[in-house]
């Protein structure tokens, strides 16, 4: 009776735990910063994050891209401002799940030509950008997450002067900016087998998902139109792409038109 006891009140608290919300600690030689991940709304990019962060895929990277009352982006780059490769596909886009790119709010970097092409790459929205958005069925950037505590480290971050580093033309932080390590606590359990599964099934097709730009399909490829160096630059536009377009966003941004800055990819 006691062991049935003690059984049944195991799973009553795995169970309580599974229903809460994963909390990610990140922590820079900045500071810490806590985050609140919203699976119920945004699962797939969740469980995507979960998974890079279990593999201590983040842990020794750098915040590699500042714009300042933009973004601050990272998740994809070595303290040798190297680019790491990916090591899951692509996931599909979750930005019309109604979560908004606020001030304070994790979202995640992709392509800006192909919007189901977020793998690693994630910012940290410091400011607004309602422009980044989904809007009427034109897909944004997902949202997934909120930091509930650390925006003090986020406001010291953002304050740091950039500049070129290596070959990393601009808006790198002159003060290396480094995710040290990434703890997820209150994680699903389901979420190893997940990972386990995906990882047999995806290792077939790593140096496919892992090309510059994360674009695997041959009609992406023939919509960008883009020769193989130049889409392998850092942000994942070439100078070439940003001159014709001028920095602009995307036709008809209809939350802020006069937006110049780059979007995060």
């Amino acid at each position: 009776m006691k062991s049935l006891t003690a059984c049944l009140l195991l799973l009553f608290v795995f169970a309580v735990h599974s229903e809460e919300q994963p909390i990610v600690k990140m922590q820079t030689n900045f500071g810490q910063i806590v985050i609140k991940l919203n699976p119920e709304k945004a699962p797939k990019t969740v469980n995507n994050f979960i998974r890079y962060a279990q593999d201590g895929f983040y842990d020794g990277t750098l915040f590699h891209r500042l714009i300042k009352s933009f973004i601050i982006q990272g998740g994809g780059y070595t303290q040798d401002y190297e680019k790491k490769k990916p090591t899951y596909a692509p996931i599909p886009n979750e930005s019309d799940n109604g979560l908004k790119n606020l001030y304070g709010t994790i979202a995640m970097a992709r392509n800006m030509y192909e919007p189901n092409s977020a793998t690693s790459q994630f910012f940290l929205n410091i400011k607004n950008n309602a422009f980044l958005n989904y809007q009427q069925e034109e897909w944004g950037y997902t949202v997934f997450g909120r930091v509930i505590k650390g925006m003090n480290v986020i406001n010291k971050m953002k304050n740091v002067k950039t500049g070129a580093k290596a070959h990393l033309k601009k808006q790198v932080p002159e003060r290396p900016i480094i995710i040290e390590k990434v703890i997820v606590e209150n994680a699903p359990v389901r979420q190893t087998v997940e990972f386990v599964e995906a990882k047999a099934i995806e290792s077939e097709t790593q140096e496919e998902v892992s090309l510059p730009k994360e674009i695997t399909s041959k009609t992406t490829k023939e919509k960008v139109s883009l020769p193989k160096e130049e889409v392998s630059l850092p942000k994942e536009i070439t100078s070439k792409t940003t001159n014709s377009i001028s920095e602009r966003l995307p036709p008809d941004p209809p939350s802020e038109p006069d937006k110049r800055e780059p979007l995060p990819e």
